[in-house]
């Protein structure tokens, strides 16, 4: 079974059991996506005062 099938399979899924589905893959990929996490949290933080031109900072 390829990611095409799975996704194909996924999209058949009522709200219920995609909801199932959604904190199964949240649970699996713990580590893989707290890396991201802190991305987005660091340029919030970097960001927060709005777009600041490099030069003028």
């Amino acid at each position: 079974m390829d990611l095409k099938e799975l996704i194909r399979l996924a999209k058949s899924l009522d709200n219920r059991d995609k909801q199932q589905l959604i904190r199964f893959l949240q649970s699996e990929t713990k580590g893989a996506a707290a890396p991201t996490r802190v991305i987005d949290e660091n340029q919030e933080q970097k960001h927060k005062d709005g777009l600041v031109c490099p030069h003028c900072w």
